[in-house]
């Protein structure tokens, strides 16, 4: 059993390999992927998609970052912010705005496994 989900580890990363090409994400990658293992089901096919879905998801984090701010984020501002977090990784990464009031003043950034605050709300929480 240990052998088959070894097996089904291994190739899972295989495929997490093949759903992107230059760093981004590609659909149609993806689908193919999807209709190629429907069509060649081998038996651990489950197992298979569990370990893809979960190694997709890790590597999407590594090219897809959250930025949460409160407060006005000047372009300038955000060009910055990107070209620090690029540096960091050493890719593109494609950054989601969101405004989050609760942060009072400051920012968040979600990217990989790393989560970054400057803000109020974790100053005083904090305290």
């Amino acid at each position: 059993m240990k052998t088959h989900s070894l097996e089904a580890k291994i190739y899972s990363k295989k495929l997490v390999k093949l759903s992107f090409d230059d760093y981004q994400l590609s659909l149609e990658r993806i689908f193919a992927i999807i209709k190629i293992l429907k069509i060649n089901s081998p038996k651990n096919v489950k197992t298979i998609f569990k370990f893809y879905l979960k190694y997709l998801n890790r590597e999407i984090n590594k090219v897809y970052a959250r930025l949460e701010y409160a407060g006005d984020l000047h372009n300038n501002e955000f060009n910055l912010i990107k070209k620090t977090i690029e540096n960091e990784l050493g890719h593109s990464v494609n950054i989601k705005k969101s405004l989050n009031i609760s942060l009072i003043a400051g920012i968040r950034i979600i990217f990989s496994d790393n989560i970054w605050e400057q803000s109020i709300a974790s100053n005083l929480q904090q305290l």
